[in-house]
C-alpha cells in the first residue's frame, strides 16, 4: 500500500501522482417532482435532494448554489420534461448566475420538431462559469405559450439532474 504525501494548496496524492483535493466544490443534486409547471414564465426547477454535496454549498430550500470561492465552475444540467405541448412556441432551459444568464438549450418551434405532445424531452448542456465568491447559480426552464401540462421528472437516476465542480 502507497503511503499520501501531502501537497501544497492542501491536495493530497500517493507516491504515483494521483492527486486529490478532499475540499474541492463538488455537488450533484435532484429534483422534486413539479406537476403541470407555468408557462410564458421563467419556472425554477426545484432541486430538493443531494446525491453528494461535498462542502454543503448547494442550499436545497432556495434550490440554489453558492460559489464559496472565487473560480471557474463547471455546471451540468438535464431537465426531462414530459408531456411537452406542441402548441409552445419555444422551450428554453437556462443557467441563471449571480453575473449573467446562459441559454443552456432551446427547443425551436415545437410544431416543426414535434408530432404530438411529447412523452419526453430533454434539455441538457454542460458549461464552465466564472464565479466571484458569494455568486449564485440555479436552473430555470421557461415554456412559451402552450397549456400548463408539463411535469418535471424526478428520477435521481435518469432524471432531472444538477451537477456543479470547482474547475480551479
Amino acid at each position: 500500500r502507497k503511503m499520501a504525501a501531502k501537497i501544497p494548496g492542501k491536495a493530497v496524492g500517493d507516491s504515483d501522482g494521483h492527486v486529490v483535493f478532499p475540499s474541492n466544490v463538488a455537488f450533484r443534486v435532484s429534483n422534486e417532482t413539479q406537476n403541470d409547471i407555468a408557462t410564458s414564465s421563467d419556472v425554477t426547477i426545484k432541486f430538493s435532494s443531494e446525491i453528494f454535496d461535498k462542502n454543503s454549498d448547494f442550499n436545497t430550500s432556495t434550490y440554489t448554489f453558492t460559489a464559496p470561492v472565487t473560480g471557474r465552475y463547471l455546471f451540468a444540467i438535464t431537465i426531462v420534461a414530459l408531456n411537452v405541448d406542441t402548441a409552445i412556441s419555444y422551450g428554453q432551459a437556462k443557467l441563471v448566475t449571480s453575473n449573467h444568464t446562459t441559454k443552456i438549450q432551446t427547443l425551436e418551434g415545437a410544431t416543426d420538431h414535434l408530432n404530438s405532445d411529447a412523452a419526453y424531452y430533454q434539455f441538457h448542456n454542460t458549461v464552465i462559469e466564472e464565479m466571484d465568491a458569494n455568486d449564485t447559480a440555479l436552473v430555470k426552464l421557461r415554456l412559451q405559450g402552450g397549456t400548463a401540462q408539463t411535469d418535471i421528472d424526478s428520477d435521481s437516476n435518469t432524471g432531472t439532474l444538477f451537477h456543479g465542480y470547482l474547475l480551479g
